[in-house]
């Protein structure tokens, strides 16, 4: 008798990763995806508008699910988010049906609307609950929104938190860092939606690719699975100093609201360039992500990918998690209250501190094109020099002995001046007739009774 042992197919091995846009914003999201070339993962387009789901321009691989058919009748949630809640928990089995097999999920969505805030949380908790790493990218409204749809996206940001591993928040409003007055409403909404991208590319690629030093899942479900704010970032440089230039970008990334990476608990670094990169590159970019840790404890974990193709240029990818809040809290999301994309009014007075840090937050400045290292120059300044100092000073010297001079001249003596009636305020005989002792004891009887006795 005899047993034969065959290994699995290695397909079967890898693991599956989706992206799920959920809502008429999770769909045009999941479209530029496409668009951008993300690979190595499933696509979803959920939304309880059937029109929505065959108008979007979507791959033909990519799953359209719709929910709440009998609620919504195909005619989408009508920004209700109590709709797109109770359409997500009427398709629930077949939600599940679709998830099987998945071992990590990205689910996009735009909070504020009725679908994407509704059902996302619900389907996060789906996945949770079979087993599946859960990633939330997501954005907020723009200010013009209103204040009630910014109050729906954050209840919908909050309930999202308690159903994911981690959870990343792109407000809309923080597209003014990077747009200019000739940016049409179109292309900010492209620049919106690649930071989408870049989030989830980031992370996924980790996972697809296979490198010279790799990170395999478990590396990434390792980072992923750390309670605490998220962010992420991609830098590109060549040329001189590349590798910590390309490094400091992948950590200042301005779509995202500044974090503190000083307590990060963990943090992912991909390196991508070609077979000529050096040790010496390789350390330096790490060392400038982790120079901004403090925490001792935290899991780095490094990938090193190389693609001749780039040449001259290196790629460097950051994603780090379990951050606190800067009060020492811990939370998993982009506090809304301390976002400049808020713009409530309050009249307790405790909060009055609060509304000055968010009008500081909402001054927006310019994104600096050039390394930190090279000075901005003017060709036409030349600087301040010694003699011109000596000069200054000269003639502020003549001026002030001119000034002097006039108001000597302007100046009468004291015996001359007179009040208003013409009396003269000073005369020289005034006290010629009046020896100490009388002085004196005149000085101690009070002023009226001078007055009388005079």
């Amino acid at each position: 008798m005899s047993i034969e042992l065959s290994a699995p197919e290695a397909e079967k091995l890898k693991p599956r990763l989706a992206v799920l846009g959920v809502g008429g914003g999770g769909g045009n999201v999941l479209r530029t995806m496409i668009k951008c070339g993300l690979t190595g993962v499933d696509l979803y387009s959920v939304n309880t508008d059937a029109q929505a789901l065959e108008e979007n321009i979507l791959q033909e691989n990519t799953t359209r699910i719709q929910i709440g058919s009998q609620i919504t009748r195909g005619l989408g949630a009508g920004a209700d988010p109590k709709i797109g809640k109770k359409a997500a928990q009427e398709s629930a089995e077949e939600i599940k049906d679709h998830l099987r097999g998945i071992n990590m999920i990205f689910i996009s969505a735009c909070m504020g609307g009725g679908t994407g805030t509704g059902a996302a949380p619900i389907i996060a908790q789906i996945a949770k609950e079979m087993g599946i790493l859960t990633v939330g990218v997501v954005t907020t409204p723009w200010r013009f929104d209103g204040t009630k749809k910014m109050k729906m996206a954050e209840e919908g940001v909050k309930e999202l938190s308690k159903c994911v591993d981690t959870l990343i928040v792109v407000p809309n409003e923080n597209v003014f860092r990077v747009a200019n007055i000739e940016t049409n409403f179109n292309e900010c909404n492209e620049i919106i939606n690649r930071t989408l991208y870049d989030g989830v590319s980031a992370i996924s690629s980790l996972i697809v690719q296979k490198g010279r030093i790799n990170i395999d899942f478990a590396d990434v479900k390792t980072v992923m699975a750390f309670v605490g704010k998220a962010t992420f970032g991609v830098g590109k440089s060549s040329g001189e100093n590349r590798s910590v230039m390309a490094a400091e970008m992948s950590i200042s990334n301005p779509m995202l609201d500044e974090v503190n990476l000083r307590d990060a608990q963990g943090l992912l670094i991909s390196i991508t360039a070609s077979t000529e990169i050096t040790l010496v590159e390789m350390d330096s970019a790490v060392r400038a992500v982790k120079d901004q840790i403090h925490n001792q404890d935290c899991e780095i974990i490094t990938g090193l990918f190389e693609d001749d193709d780039l040449g001259d240029e290196i790629i460097v990818s950051t994603v780090a998690t379990g951050m606190t809040n800067e009060t020492g809290g811990e939370d998993k999301i982009v506090n809304l209250e301390e976002s400049p994309i808020l713009d409530q009014k309050n009249d307790q007075t405790t909060d009055e501190s609060e509304s000055a840090n968010d009008a500081i937050r909402s001054v927006e400045l310019e994104v600096r094109q050039i390394p930190p290292e090279t000075p901005r120059k003017d060709e036409n300044y030349r600087g301040i020099e010694e003699n011109d100092l000596d000069v200054s000073v000269d003639k502020e010297m003549e001026v002030d002995e001119d000034q002097d001079a006039n108001l000597n001249e302007n100046i009468t003596e004291p015996e001359e001046w007179e009040n208003d009636d013409g009396v003269p305020l000073f005369k020289s005989d005034r006290f010629d007739n009046i020896d100490d002792d009388d002085l004196d004891s005149q000085l101690e009887i009070p002023a009226f009774q001078r007055k009388k006795n005079n």
